[in-house]
């Protein structure tokens, strides 16, 4: 699974940044912030990072996001077809996205920090994301939700 949300911190300040994350139903979680948009190009390299190094194809679900279906992450998909899938989610089906509760998990440990600059809303979500990288059970419940059941076969 793969999917991308923006996080915000309001401190009287506002600002955000968006996170891409995949993660399987082992409890395997990968994750890239973005200060800023997230374009096609950005996707593209979070795709390149995921097939570094893997030993096995990613068979990858996504929703419709624009980004996903762009050119340039379609080039770069067909040209490693051997190392990287891409299975799209039915449109409006949040609910089937195992990363849902990934982001709804770093969220609300985010909003029990206050931090006061965007640098320190950064440092806080990767303290967190890193945190969820080394507690697979917790990525792998996410999965035993009725709605993505389907994901673990």
């Amino acid at each position: 699974m793969v999917g991308q949300t923006p996080i915000v911190q309001a401190t009287g300040a506002r600002f955000s940044l968006n996170m891409l994350s995949a993660v399987n139903a082992q409890g395997n979680f990968r994750f890239m912030t973005v200060d800023g948009r997230v374009t096609a190009m950005v996707f593209r390299d979070f795709l390149s990072r995921l097939i570094t190094g893997a030993d096995h194809k990613i068979f990858l679900i996504v929703d419709g996001h624009p980004v996903h279906k762009a050119r340039r992450a379609r080039t770069f998909v067909d040209d490693n077809a051997d190392r990287i899938e891409l299975f799209f989610l039915p449109p409006y089906a949040p609910e089937q996205n195992p990363d849902e509760p990934t982001w709804a998990h770093v969220k609300a440990k985010i909003a029990k920090a206050t931090v006061q600059t965007k640098e320190g809303l950064k440092d806080e979500i990767h303290r967190v994301m890193c945190r969820l990288q080394k507690t697979p059970a917790i990525v792998a419940s996410f999965f035993r939700a009725p709605t993505c059941k389907y994901a673990t076969s």
